[in-house]
């Protein structure tokens, strides 16, 4: 080939990349523009849809165009104006600079120190705009998260002694504090504070910490309350195996103060830690409650089970806790725990002891009624004639109040169908029907 055809050729080919780039560049202005009058549109549609904002964001970061950052930037500048008054949008923000964004390859778990810094940097300016209990939940959240996605990655424990992990824990140790100093602390932020020092190790600064809080602010909230008297109890079996009176005294006096002040309805957890001892200790103070038990999943180890002076005086608490509440029980019935509790520690004559104390409470609770037909009937299912005589007399006791519950009466019937005769059976279907508004439902003989 001449000197000219080599020229010419490479002119054609110079000329056809020159082309296939204008075409490229007018394919993404025009993708933009789209973008751009979709945007428009949207946000005029939905001004107030924070998410809008937030996917528009990622799908220009993940297509890359030219003058998608341009755009990117618009988009942020639109997002402070409008939502620089939402926790929600300081929190993105932070999060956002925790990402290579120079990257298209998905958000990595590790935060380099770098990025962190300029995360708690948008935090802080956050709490000048809004110092609220909820931006610091996030705030402490954000670097609860840091530090144990930075541990899982080098495969160590959470809170280990690296250096980064260290100087996490101090700033998130320093964020609490600020909280409280700004008057931004509420019960779950105490509660996380007080359980950081237990997985850190420092049973003491946990215990004066949940101590002042307990003495102050949080005289009455229930979860503290818990949280405290598992620390008391932590340190009191750490300090010596076997509990001192004096020990269980000065527990026993923490679980009074608290009981005495709040309804059982909402204090299930302390109350079972009375009867009960939980060596649980938290993760962060909204999940902790999460992860311990139905409700508040406390492992239950005998604490004052075995000595029954403090036992006694528990029982009259909650017997004088249930007569404020006028004798029912909603939700959580301590009342059966109890009950349920005697029978496996001193068998059946302590158990009826202690449920007819419950029962002479004005309108005893239904769960509670049927917690002492069924300890009666499983013993008349062995041929003791005594306990269907009492299973009896509960069943009568309870429709004196819940004659309208329909499962009441066929519970009462199936009974006497099973363990009765034709007569008691029938006299109770006949008494059921006449008694109940709506007896459709109720299961005759043949069905049963």
């Amino acid at each position: 080939m001449s000197l000219d055809e080599e020229r010419g050729s490479r002119d054609v080919s110079n000329g056809q990349n020159e082309e296939s780039k204008k075409k490229s560049d007018m394919f993404q202005e025009q993708g933009l523009s789209i973008l751009r009058t979709i945007y428009s549109g949207a946000v005029e549609a939905i001004p107030s849809r924070f998410s809008l904002r937030t996917q528009f964001f990622e799908i220009l970061e993940a297509i890359n165009l030219a003058g998608s950052k341009e755009m990117q930037k618009e988009i942020l500048s639109d997002m402070k104006r409008d939502f620089s008054a939402e926790p929600e949008y300081w929190d993105w923000l932070a999060r956002l600079e925790t990402i290579d964004s120079e990257s298209t390859q998905e958000r990595s778990t590790d935060i380099v120190p770098s990025r962190l810094l300029k995360a708690v940097q948008v935090y802080e300016e956050a709490l000048k705009f809004l110092p609220s209990a909820v931006m610091f939940n996030l705030y402490t959240k954000f670097l609860m998260d840091a530090i144990v996605s930075r541990e899982k990655t080098k495969n160590s424990e959470p809170f280990s002694t690296s250096e980064h992990t260290v100087g996490s824990l101090s700033h998130l140790l320093m964020v609490y504090e600020k909280a409280e100093n700004m008057g931004c602390l509420t019960e779950d932020l105490a509660c996380q504070h007080v359980s950081l020092y237990l997985q850190l190790g420092k049973l003491d600064e946990a215990r004066k910490l949940a101590e002042k809080f307990c003495n102050g602010k949080f005289s009455g909230a229930v979860y503290l309350w818990l949280l405290r008297v598992s620390v008391e109890m932590k340190y009191v079996t750490r300090k010596c195996p076997s509990t001192s009176k004096a020990d269980l005294l000065s527990i026993f006096e923490l679980l009074r103060n608290i009981l005495t002040k709040v309804a059982i309805s909402e204090a299930e957890g302390l109350w079972l830690m009375a009867f009960f001892h939980s060596f649980e200790l938290l993760h962060s103070a909204s999940e902790y409650f999460d992860s311990l038990c139905p409700r508040m999943k406390i492992v239950a180890l005998k604490f004052f089970s075995n000595h029954k002076h403090f036992f006694d005086k528990l029982v009259d608490i909650s017997l004088v806790s249930l007569a404020k509440d006028g004798g029912s029980e909603n939700g959580f019935c301590l009342s059966s725990a109890i009950v349920n509790f005697v029978l496996q520690k001193d068998g059946i004559q302590s158990a009826r002891e202690m449920y007819k104390r419950f029962l002479a409470l004005p309108r005893p609770g239904l769960p509670m009624y049927k917690i002492c037909i069924e300890l009666e009937l499983n013993l008349a299912a062995i041929n003791d004639k005594d306990c269907l005589v009492n299973a009896r007399k509960l069943f009568e006791s309870a429709l004196t109040t819940y004659d309208q519950d329909i499962n009441l009466w066929q519970d009462y019937y199936s009974m006497e169908i099973k363990m009765g005769t034709s007569e008691t059976a029938a006299a109770v279907h006949w008494r059921a029907r006449k008694k109940l508004k709506d007896a459709a439902a109720l299961i005759g003989p043949a069905q049963l």
